[in-house]
C-alpha cells in the first residue's frame, strides 16, 4: 500500500459533493484536503488504523470475498469507484456460522481517506454525510438486486443480469455496444456471484456469445450487445443445453 499526495477530496471524490451550492463547494475545496493510498492488483489486507468514517474508492476494482466455511459456501461482491469500505468492523467469526472475508484488487485502487476530519467538515456542510450515507444505501441495494437476480432459473440470464448491472455502474458506451472493463473477473467469480457452478458459467458465457450477446476477451474486456430485456427475451426462447446451476 503505497500513500499518495493528500488532495482536495472534492476533487478525488466529485460525487461527494453533490448538492452542495458555489459557496460551500468553494470553500471546502481549499479546506477539505484527504490522504488517499494506492494499492496494486492483488490479495490485500486492510493494515492500517480504523477511520472514523472509512476508505473512499475513487478509482479501480476489488472483490470482497466472503465464505460461510460450515455450509462450504463462498459469495463475491465487487465493488469500485463510489464505494465506501470498513474493513476493520468485520463480525463474521462470531456470528452462529461463522465466516471469513478475503479482499482482492482486481485493478490499480486508490482511496481517499475519510477520517476525523472529514466527519468535522460535514457538521458545517452536512449534505457531505448525506452523500457518503446515500452511497452506502446504493451499495445495500446493489446487493439486493444480486440476491435477486440470483433467483432467475435460466442460468445465462443470472450471468446477463449480473453484468449489465455492472455495466450501469462502471460500462461506458461505444460503436460496438457498452463496454465494460473487468480485468481478472474470472469465470469461477461469476459462479461465485451467481451461485452457480464455473464449468456450467464457462458454458453459459458460450452460449451468450454464440447468440450475439456478449463479447469477451482474455484481458478482463466485456462487450454487452443489444437491449437487455430483448436478451432475456433470447436466452428464454434458444436455451443453452442443461446446466447444472448449483454452485460448487
Amino acid at each position: 500500500m503505497i500513500r499518495l499526495t493528500p488532495a482536495p477530496l472534492l476533487e478525488v471524490a466529485p460525487w461527494i459533493g453533490d448538492g452542495l451550492d458555489e459557496e460551500e463547494r468553494g470553500a471546502l475545496a481549499a479546506t477539505l484536503v484527504v490522504e488517499r493510498v494506492a494499492v496494486e492488483p492483488g490479495p490485500w489486507i486492510w493494515d492500517g488504523r480504523p477511520l472514523e468514517v472509512g476508505l473512499q474508492i475513487v478509482a479501480g476494482r476489488i472483490a470482497r470475498g466472503l465464505r460461510v466455511e460450515d455450509a462450504g459456501a463462498h459469495g463475491i461482491e465487487i465493488l469500485g469507484e463510489g464505494d465506501l469500505l470498513r474493513p476493520w468492523t468485520f463480525r463474521g467469526p462470531s456470528a452462529s456460522a461463522p465466516s471469513t472475508v478475503d479482499w482482492t484488487l482486481m485493478a490499480p485502487m486508490e482511496c481517499a481517506l475519510l477520517d476525523h476530519e472529514f466527519v468535522a467538515a460535514s457538521t458545517r456542510s452536512p449534505r457531505l454525510m448525506i452523500n457518503v450515507l446515500d452511497l452506502a444505501i446504493e451499495r445495500s441495494r446493489t446487493f439486493s438486486y444480486f440476491l435477486t437476480a440470483r433467483q432467475v432459473s435460466r442460468l445465462e440470464g443470472r450471468i446477463l443480469l449480473t453484468l449489465w448491472h455492472l455495466a450501469d455502474r462502471w460500462g461506458r458506451v461505444s460503436g460496438e455496444g457498452v463496454v465494460l472493463d473487468l480485468p481478472r473477473l474470472t469465470h469461477e467469480m461469476i459462479a461465485r456471484m451467481i451461485a452457480a457452478r464455473r464449468p456450467s458459467v464457462t458454458t453459459g458465457i458460450r452460449h451468450l456469445r454464440e447468440l450475439g450477446l456478449v463479447e469477451t476477451d482474455h484481458g478482463g474486456r466485456w462487450v454487452l450487445l443489444g437491449d437487455p430485456a430483448a436478451a432475456l427475451r433470447l436466452v428464454d426462447t434458444h436455451p443453452a443445453p442443461k446446466l447444472d446451476t448449483h454452485p460448487a
